[in-house]
């Protein structure tokens, strides 16, 4: 029996008898003890090998007394089963041939991913074990351990950026953030993951190797500050003739609503409920990022003060029509890139050459806005589509109706900012 520690929790080990090897289609058993303490750990590692040992036993007697086959996987998938662990799947030669080695092993995950993942993080995926095959090579599985998984984040931490994709990569030394450090590590981890689901490999070797970030989760992005607006938006309207570019970056500092959210709203998703106008954010429109961005953000006044109502037209005869007729989807079927790659050009000619600022910095500025003025936490995450995992509230908790999302927004009012025409010119 052995006691292993990968990351912070503990797993059981136990090598099965020689005799029962075949029987049990593998060498050994694991499991995880679901504890990072140790004394815990042997506990329940004790209690494991006893109950592994009394099933081996009942096995061998099965089979001495010439029980027949099908009653002998009865017990042993009920002893796996009494455990938490599952039966090793009898694999074809062919699959025993094939995933052997990692480059196997990748096609294999990303066939079974490409059904249920998105296009553009499909891409992404595919670029990132890419990177695992540059950096670790076509390993056989059975040579592949912690060892090996600890070595290739750190040449991930020591390359440039665009390693793959940028030939003279390694010239201009622009070096990979620690960020897609822990991107790359965590596609590779869930790929070990559920390679050992399918009991190609014993354990996950990759578990817990991401780096631990120095920089606070609020400084990675930074919100703009008063006189940041007013440079941000002083004559933004005179100077950027296109509608998207005139309204996207208002919408977004006056709802908290994502740049996607808004780049893709149509006639239609302008609502009225209760006597109150919404923009209504739902997969009819396009992606959505998860569950809880499903939902209705009520207009702020100063939007509709603006000529929102009239640019926006909310007739249900509208239809689906594209509320920004001047963008257009990219082949992953998104309509923020070209506003988003805008925003970055806009804001840098403004003087704020830090990534930390970014477009999302508007969505931050206007929780901030909520944050300081007290608005209740279960408000603010509705408002702005994240999840509450909470049992009170998340799933007891039914979501606050529009009449008090809008008395909270109305309070978000920028009174200091000078730099916004009052209507639409």
């Amino acid at each position: 029996m052995n006691l292993l520690k990968r990351g912070n929790t503990y797993h059981f080990r136990i090598r099965i008898p020689s005799d029962l090897t075949p029987e049990f289609s593998r060498k050994e058993i694991q499991q995880s003890l679901k504890t990072d303490d140790k004394r815990t750990a042997r506990s329940r590692a004790l209690r494991l090998s006893r109950l592994l040992n009394d099933g081996f036993d009942q096995v061998r007697q099965a089979i001495s007394l010439k029980r027949s086959q099908d009653d002998v996987d009865e017990l042993i998938t009920n002893l796996l089963t009494s455990i938490g662990g599952t039966r090793r799947r009898t694999l074809s030669e062919e699959s025993e041939e094939t995933i052997i080695d990692m480059s196997n092993l990748i096609a294999a995950y990303l066939k079974e991913k490409k059904p249920s993942v998105e296009q553009r993080t499909f891409e992404t995926m595919e670029y990132s074990f890419q990177l695992v095959i540059h950096f670790i090579g076509n390993i056989n599985l059975n040579r592949l351990n912690r060892s090996v998984c600890r070595d290739y984040r750190d040449k991930l931490s020591g390359s440039p950026k665009y390693l793959l994709r940028d030939a003279n990569a390694s010239i201009t030394q622009s070096p990979i953030s620690t960020k897609s450090v822990n991107k790359h590590m965590q596609f590779f981890s869930s790929m070990l993951r559920w390679a050992a689901r399918e009991e190609f490999i014993l354990g996950n070797p990759a578990d817990g190797l991401t780096i631990k970030r120095k920089t606070a989760p609020w400084e990675e992005r930074l919100a703009f500050s008063k006189e940041d607006l007013n440079i941000i938006f002083d004559n933004l309207w005179n100077e950027e003739h296109l509608i998207s570019r005139r309204w996207v970056p208002i919408i977004s500092l006056f709802s908290g609503m994502r740049l996607e959210e808004i780049c893709q709203l149509r006639h239609c998703d302008l609502i009225e409920q209760d006597g109150i106008y919404c923009f209504s954010i739902s997969p009819e429109a396009g992606a959505i990022k998860t569950a809880a961005a499903e939902r209705l953000v009520p207009v702020h006044s100063k939007l509709i003060d603006m000529g929102l109502l009239e640019l926006a037209s909310p007739d249900p005869n509208q239809g689906p029509d594209r509320l920004w007729n001047d963008l257009s989807p990219n082949k992953y079927g998104r309509y923020s890139n070209s506003v988003g790659k805008w925003f970055g050009r806009y804001k840098r000619r403004k003087g704020f050459n830090d990534n930390r600022h970014c477009f999302h910095s508007l969505r931050h500025t206007f929780i901030n806005e909520l944050k300081q003025i007290d608005a209740p936490e279960p408000v603010i995450r509705q408002m702005v589509g994240h999840a509450d995992n909470s049992i009170t509230m998340g799933r007891y908790g039914k979501r606050y109706d529009v009449k008090k999302m809008k008395q909270w927004i109305e309070k978000v009012g920028y009174p200091y900012l000078f730099g916004l025409h009052q209507e639409c010119p």
